[in-house]
This record gives structure tokens, C-alpha cells and sequence, in this order.
């Protein structure tokens, strides 16, 4: 059973020597624009989505963002086309 469990031990510690020799895929412009488009969509969408809304400006909203506005309840996208890191620099404006 000793034995058993150093092989085990081994195998483990084998394994995660090669897995940190392994250099990880680098992304591609078009990935990393993606990532950052989700990732201010998580950030600021929110709160500046609902303000929007509340706001009656969801169709403004939906231009700055350079998509196409269709409202809808349905729970499909009310801007399709339109990209969240477009809003950075009019919130930029309106802060300073």
C-alpha cells in the first residue's frame, strides 16, 4: 500500500512539472477586445443600464453603443450590435 501511494505521490508530482512547462495559448486582438467588451458589460452594465431604462434614455444608450435599438420584454438583447466599450468615454464626459 506504501508503495502504492509513492507511486501515486510521483505520478502526481510528475504530472504538475510537465503541466508548468506547457506555455498557455496566447489570445488573439479579437479575444482579448472580447474579453474586455464582457468584462465592462459586467462592470458597468448595472448601473448604468437600469439608470438608462428608469431614465427613458435606453434607445440613447443603445447609440452610443452602436447598436440597434428593439425594445422588447421577451429577454432578448434590447441592443444587438452594440458594444459596452463605447460607453467609457461618455461616462469619462459626464464625470469630469
Amino acid at each position: 500500500m506504501k508503495k502504492l501511494f509513492a507511486i501515486f505521490v510521483a505520478a502526481l508530482f510528475a504530472t504538475s512539472a510537465f503541466a508548468q512547462d506547457r506555455q498557455r495559448p496566447e489570445l488573439t486582438p479579437e479575444q482579448k477586445l472580447n474579453v474586455a467588451n464582457a468584462l465592462t458589460a459586467l462592470i458597468i452594465g448595472p448601473v448604468v443600464l437600469p439608470a438608462a431604462l428608469l431614465s427613458g434614455q435606453a434607445e440613447g444608450l443603445c447609440k452610443v453603443m452602436g447598436g440597434t435599438y428593439t425594445p422588447n420584454s421577451d429577454g432578448k438583447d434590447q441592443c444587438p450590435g452594440g458594444v459596452w466599450l463605447r460607453v467609457i468615454p461618455y461616462l469619462k464626459d459626464a464625470k469630469g
